[in-house]
């Protein structure tokens, strides 16, 4: 294996300084010219890449931005990581992402390895587990080392930093009384698999309340509301043969996308015969048209949460921490003329 080009073997093949060399690739004026041309031409014939973290070192700022979230596969977390990436490269900074797969030891383990110097700052939307056990001490940990910190979508209310958020109970409770105005539902069941997630627990609310303020008793037997995927799923099918049911609410898009699923496979028309609205990704209108979509604007979040950060690195010394709120919206594409059978 072809040993790497480094600084001292450049400065080695011309005869020169490891400074001169590390000068001229700077191009620094106290080079000259020629000497500077003689650098260039060698590192770029012995294809030299510059050893960042020394980079780093030597000018007190890493230009890179620390992202974890809990799962790559959900297209959310995808979208926010696109706009992201669309304001920090902008900006000059480049964006290292890990996955905690809903783990607070895994959520640890990547904190620590990006706080080592390889950061300026680390963006987090918190596990399921740190959030259900509310162990959040790594997190305390963070703000105490004075690493800026930006959360976003499942926070910690009490961590001293920056947070972006969805208007969640607003949404859920707008999302119901859509489906029960618009859509005519009087017995809409409700299928989560975030249950003891902050956020879950605001849909949950914006649900019932929109019942209540309708005239509409909550009924527990139309909820269904497991973290644990294989109990969800064994419970799907009874809630679906119960006739009384007329509308469906998805409080996530896991829930929601099984719940779907399994009503084709139990032969539902799942355009005519389940009127479905759901926090889901907007690509899902192309499977099923009929869904009504709970628009996060993730690009959005993902613009406002690097907007934060990059505020956070500028003003470093404000004591006064914001929580920025991104609405979400209905997206009623192909609704309006959708008519529902009964079961």
């Amino acid at each position: 294996m072809q040993p790497k080009t480094t600084l001292k073997s450049l400065a080695k093949i011309l005869n020169v300084s490891v400074s001169t060399v590390s000068k001229s690739l700077g191009n620094n004026d106290e080079i000259s010219e020629e000497t500077r041309q003689r650098v260039r031409a060698l590192a770029n014939e012995y294809n030299y890449i510059p050893n960042q973290y020394a980079v780093s070192l030597r000018k007190g700022t890493t230009k890179t931005i620390g992202v974890i979230i809990p799962n790559i596969l959900n297209p959310f977390f995808a979208k926010v990581l696109i706009g992201l990436e669309e304001v920090l490269s902008k900006k000059g900074y480049h964006v290292i992402t890990s996955i905690s797969h809903e783990s607070t030891s895994k959520e640890v383990r990547c904190i620590k390895t990006m706080s080592r110097g390889f950061i300026d700052g680390l963006i987090m939307c918190l596990a399921k587990e740190t959030q259900v056990s509310k162990a959040y001490s790594h997190l305390d940990s963070i703000v105490q080392q004075k690493l800026p910190i930006v959360l976003f979508d499942r926070i910690h209310n009490d961590l001293q930093c920056d947070k972006v958020i969805n208007d969640d109970y607003e949404a859920s409770y707008n999302t119901t009384t859509h489906l029960i105005r618009d859509k005519g539902c009087k017995n809409i069941a409700l299928v989560s698999s975030i249950c003891g997630i902050h956020l879950g627990n605001l849909r949950m609310e914006g649900y019932k309340q929109a019942l209540q303020d309708h005239g509409i008793e909550v009924n527990e037997k139309y909820i269904i509301n497991s973290p644990n995927l294989t109990d969800f799923t064994t419970r799907i099918p009874s809630l679906l043969k119960d006739k009384t049911i007329d509308g469906y609410f998805g409080v996530n898009e896991s829930a929601t996308i099984r719940t779907i699923n399994t009503a084709k496979k139990m032969n539902y028309d799942v355009v005519k015969e389940l009127p479905i609205a759901a926090f889901c990704n907007t690509s899902q209108l192309r499977n099923h048209p009929s869904l009504i979509i709970v628009n996060q604007h993730a690009v959005e979040i993902g613009h406002k949460t690097a907007q934060l950060m990059l505020d956070r690195l500028q003003k470093d010394t404000r004591k006064t921490y914001t929580t920025t709120t991104v609405k979400a919206s209905i997206d009623y594409k192909n609704q309006r003329n959708t008519t529902y059978k009964t079961h």
